[in-house]
Parts: structure tokens; sequence; C-alpha cells
């Protein structure tokens, strides 16, 4: 054998080796991962695997549990049937004639209701065998006495609804309307838990957590997550702002009182003792328009002085994660360990790096329906999707109805939006700014107070990931929070005079 081929034949032994030892250096750190879980209580899964700092909860007892079992426990259940959103018109009438027989309810003749009895899965990323499917609920009026709230139960292949109770006996003309609610959930009320992430230990964001990596979250018998005190009438004196919106009002996976809701309360009454804040954020894929029926229904309530409704972008655009509409990683990423240990140390998946020239609020208001991620689009998919975001004028409409109500009760109103925590590091580019533009312009013409927290939060840390929970969770840090509080603290005091 000559020399080159004595040197390629050593390069290709040591290739071949090399990926042997990766291979069983990986099958060795996914024993340790699998061996941690287990240990830690947590389903390893292909979807919490590729970050190091899996979530999961503990119960008021510190036991560890899945995140999917939480509605078997008790501790989320459904939100009352009033406050449902009627997200989709099914029919209106239009001459046609509206029929049922006991709990059938009759299609128009020569076509079909639009309707679907299964709803959406609560969990669309899990296993079809694993899923819990919500029927949809429709709301029916137009009848006189059988207006009312039904569930469908089935629908068969002529059309026909089969619905949970009696619906009518007889037939009506045009002018009888029939909606798709949609479905949502909520924390029960009394309840206290844990939300935790494992993986933390050791790292610089441990000391935002317990010795568990844990946060308390301890929710009132007015189902918000607040002090029970402020359940009851407000005293003479009291000045109350109740917050709407998402988990960065709710202060997903951070304690309480660093939650921007407490910060901004603390600020403000070392000038007048009688202010408290109220915070009822929600979590989840939530919208604008359930802010504001939320409001409607359950937080007037709390009597306030003032309503502020805080915007993130997954409020407005299609956005999970790092992005929802871009590509996953690729298989052989998925499947190694190393690969993503050494994908991850270099960028951190899910910090977005786009270039300053790419329009990428552009483009998320240019995609069509059939992009929009299923997680924003609970079934049936007509209630949500591109008519609930942004490029369908859903948080525009639930804008200006909250200012409305508020305004009919002597109450100040405000919005105020969140950057989504990407780009916001020294030099980075934030590739979102003009989607808040466009709601900054949409608030000053239609006379709503508005504040952007871009500015509070931009080039004041090194790395955006430095603003985050943990790399598994992009949510803002206590730190986050905490730069957020002066703009906020100004804003409120301004709406407050």
């Amino acid at each position: 054998m000559n020399k080159p081929k004595r040197v390629l034949a050593r390069l290709s032994l040591i290739a071949v080796s090399t990926v042997l030892a990766l291979v069983a250096a990986d099958l060795v750190l996914l024993g340790f991962d699998r061996l941690y879980a287990w240990l830690a209580g947590d389903e390893l899964t292909t979807e919490n695997l590729h970050v190091r700092f899996a979530d999961y909860y503990r119960d008021g007892d510190r036991n560890p549990f899945p995140k999917e079992e939480a509605g078997k426990r008790g501790y989320i259940v459904p939100i009352a049937v009033e406050e449902l959103v009627r997200a989709r018109a099914i029919t209106t009438g239009g001459g046609a004639r509206f029929e049922a027989e006991g709990r059938r309810l009759l299609p128009p003749s020569g076509g079909k209701w639009d309707i679907d009895p299964m709803a959406y899965p609560l969990n669309p990323d899990r296993p079809a065998a694993e899923q819990v499917w919500i029927r949809e609920r429709i709301e029916i009026s137009g009848t006189g006495e059988h207006d009312g709230i039904y569930t469908c139960m089935a629908v068969d292949k002529d059309g026909v609804v089969t619905l949970d109770r009696d619906v009518v006996a007889r037939s009506y003309a045009s002018g009888v309307t029939i909606r798709g609610l949609r479905e949502r959930e909520t924390f029960a009320p009394n309840h206290s838990w844990y939300f935790c992430y494992y993986g933390v230990a050791g790292t610089k964001w441990a000391s935002q957590f317990d010795a568990d990596g844990c946060v308390r979250v301890e929710i009132n018998s007015a189902m918000v997550r607040e002090r029970e005190e402020l359940v009851g009438p407000k005293p003479a004196g009291q000045r109350r702002i109740v917050c709407l919106g998402d988990s960065f009002t709710f202060g997903w996976g951070v304690n309480i009182d660093d939650c921007w809701t407490r910060r901004v309360e603390a600020e403000l009454r070392k000038a007048d003792d009688g202010i408290r804040t109220v915070n009822c954020g929600a979590s989840g894929s939530m919208y604008p328009d359930e802010y504001v029926s939320a409001l409607e229904h359950r937080f007037i309530r709390f009597e306030p002085d003032l309503v502020l409704l805080t915007l993130c972008l997954n409020d407005l655009l299609p956005t999970a994660h790092a992005l929802a509409h871009q590509e996953p990683l690729p298989w052989v990423m998925r499947q190694s360990r190393l690969l993503r240990d050494l994908f991850q140390g270099y960028a951190l998946e899910g910090q977005l790096r786009f270039p300053p020239e790419r329009d990428l609020v552009g483009e998320l208001l240019a995609l069509p329906d059939s992009k929009y991620p299923l997680w924003c689009m609970p079934y049936p998919r007509q209630s949500v999707g591109r008519a609930n975001l942004w490029p369908g004028g859903g948080p525009q409409r639930a804008l200006l109805r909250g200012r409305d109500f508020c305004q009919a009760r002597g109450i100040r109103f405000g919005v105020v939006i969140w950057p989504y925590i990407q780009g916001l590091g020294r030099g980075e580019h934030y590739p979102f700014a003009k989607i808040h533009q466009l709601v900054g312009d949409f608030c000053g013409e239609n006379q709503i107070p508005f504040l952007d927290l871009l500015p509070a939060l931009r080039d004041q840390v090194e790395t955006t990931d430095e603003l985050w929970v943990c790399p598994a969770d992009y949510h803002a840090n206590p730190r986050g929070h905490a730069l957020a509080t002066p703009q906020l603290t100004d804003f409120v005091r301004t709406l407050l005079r």
C-alpha cells in the first residue's frame, strides 16, 4: 500500500472511531438524562430533551408531577360559560329555516352546519392516543325559551348534530343565530403549587429559584395570582389598578414579588399607600378579546380605577418559542444530545438572529391561515388564526371594546406592549419593532394611552438570554421585570392623575 492510501486508511479509521465514540457518548448521556428525568418525576420526551432545562410542576407538598396532569389533579378548570368568547358565527339565519327535534339539530335544507363535535386537543404535541379532546360548545339565540349554550356530542354523515340536551321541537324562520364558543381553562381557585425547572442548578439562572428550581404560585378565590384581601369590596380611599394580560402579567417563572405588577405597586405606594395592583394575568395562548371578556364578566368585581391591558407579541402575531413557522431542528440534531449541547452552547437554542434588512413582521403578517400554528388555533380553526391576530383585526376590535367598556364606567384605560425577549442585547437586532409601531399608531389614532416597553429592555444586557427565565422559558425574568418597572410606574402615575 502506497503512502497516500495508508494516510487515507488511517484518516478513515480515525473518522469511524470518532463517530463510534460520539455515538457511545450520546447513549451514555441519554441514559443519564433519562435517569435524571425519572428521579425528578418528569417524563423525558423529544419535545423537552433538546434543552437541558425541562419544566414541570410540584403540588403544595412539593411532590413533582408532569404538567399534563394539572387538569386531572384539579389545578386547572374550565372558565365560566358566560366568559367564553363568541368566536365564530356558524349561521345567522339568512332566510334559511332553523329546525331541531329534541337533541337533534337539523342542518339547513341542502346544506350542513359548520360544526365539529371535537373542539381541539389539550396537548397538540402529544401522541394521538394520549390526547384529551374538548368538544365544541355552541350558543343558540333567537329561539326564545330554548336560547342557551349547548355541547356538540356528534355530527352524522348528513350533518345532523346531536346536542347534550333538548333544544326545540319546532321550526323557526330566519333570525336564529348559532355561534361557536372558544373553549378556555383557567387556574382553579384556592390552590397553591410550584412551577419548576430541572437543569438550572449551577447555571447563571439558578439564583431566581429555590433549591428545587421552583417558584411558588398561589391562586386566590377569584382564580387569579393575587392576595385574598383584594377579593372583597374596595375600602374607602383605596385605588385599584386591574392588570390584564397573559403570562408576562401573570409572572410566569418568577416569584410574585418579582413580577412587574407588584413592583409597580411598591413604587406607587411610596407616595400613596392606598394604591393596589390586581394581577389578573392569565397564561397560555390567550388573546385580547379574552382579556376584555374576562374584565367584563369577572375582573370588574375588583372595582378598578384604572385598567391596564398588556399585550405580548403572541397576542398579535403567530409566534411561539423561537418562531412557530420556522422549521424544527434537523432530525440528527433532535437525536443527538452532544450535537444539541454543542449547538446550544454556541448559539443558545431559541436565540433569534435575523439580518436587519429582513422584514420579519411583514412575513408574519402575510402568512396564510394554513401557516398559523395549531396552538394558536384552538379548534374549530375558523374561530382564531388570522382573524384573531393583528392581520385580521381581532386585537384592534378588542382594544376598542375595552376602551369603550371602561369609558362608560369612568375607568381609566391604557395599553402596554412587551417586546418579545429576543434580540435585546447590546448590538443585537430586534426584528419585531414594526409591530410595536403598528400598535402604537393604532392606539394614537383611537385616543388610547399607550406604552411601549421595548426601550426599557433594549440594550440593557449584553445578550438576550440574561433576560430569560432560563433557556427553556423565554419569559422575562426578575431582571426583565425590574427594567420595565420605572416606565410602567410613570405611565400608571400619569393615568391615575
